[in-house]
């Protein structure tokens, strides 16, 4: 056969491309949340959940009418169990998991020497317990930030304080958002306060532990940018008061309301 005879190579197509791009990655289970005898799978991000499906719709509306469309005869099926696509990060829906179906730490009183909550872990449970309308898990993980952290009340915020969670540098970017998502304003002059400190790093935004990255909306960054002069200002006068007392009009409280304005 002549090299003309040979048929021709047909061409790599854009098609052939998005096939390619469309290869599903094997499934990976979940280590903790992998349940041999658990009866409905959670996708996230190819990585399952096998968990039980009567205890999540009990607990959520929204996971009630996601496991009501699916069933063993749908078309995806992993060991006979129905399939439930969500968009979350394994990490998220892990953190989640552990408050609906603990496996090992389960609490009814919190002992002094339990490890911390971390920043990370709170702020997955309260925007997947706002997307799937758990109303109880959302107040109580709220309420572990509130409580100390994020609180607006001027003497508690000032007084000696055990937080659950330490809430450090870019984290605070994530407590904005939390704010806005849940509309509590009362969040917002300590969280914007310790976003400003941030300085030129506010523009990085915070990092997760997914590798995701949550940014301050441009509105949020002016209100730093622009509170910065009279920060710089009310601190010459919150130092003075410390040193002068006697001599001083202003007081601590009126650093904090300042705050609040912001």
């Amino acid at each position: 056969m002549t090299q003309e005879d040979r048929p021709s190579k047909r061409s790599r197509t854009a098609a052939d491309a998005d096939a390619d791009a469309h290869v599903e990655t094997p499934l990976k289970h979940h280590e903790e949340f992998w349940l041999d005898d658990g009866n409905i799978v959670l996708v996230a991000r190819q990585v399952g959940f096998r968990v039980y499906r009567g205890l999540l719709v009990t607990q959520s509306t929204v996971f009630a009418d996601m496991c009501a469309s699916s069933s063993p005869t749908a078309d995806e099926t992993i060991d006979g169990c129905p399939v439930v696509h969500v968009s979350d990060s394994p990490e998220d829906l892990a953190h989640l998991l552990r408050v609906l179906l603990p496996t090992t730490q389960r609490r009814f009183h919190r002992e002094r020497d339990t490890a911390e909550r971390t920043f990370d872990e709170v702020y997955a449970v309260i925007t997947l317990a706002h997307k799937y309308h758990i109303e109880d898990v959302q107040r109580q993980a709220l309420y572990s930030l509130r409580e100390y952290t994020f609180n607006d009340n001027f003497e508690v915020w000032k007084g000696e304080r055990q937080e659950v969670m330490k809430v450090d540098g870019a984290c605070a970017i994530g407590a904005v958002h939390l704010a806005r998502l849940l509309d509590v304003p009362q969040m917002l002059p300590i969280a914007l306060y310790k976003c400003l400190n941030l300085g030129p790093n506010i523009l990085d935004g915070w990092t997760r532990s997914d590798g995701s990255v949550e940014r301050l909306s441009q509105d949020d960054i002016k209100r730093c940018i622009s509170a910065q002069r009279s920060l710089s200002r009310d601190r010459v006068a919150y130092t003075y008061w410390t040193l002068y007392p006697q001599a001083s009009t202003g007081t601590p409280r009126s650093f904090f309301q300042m705050l609040v304005k912001l």
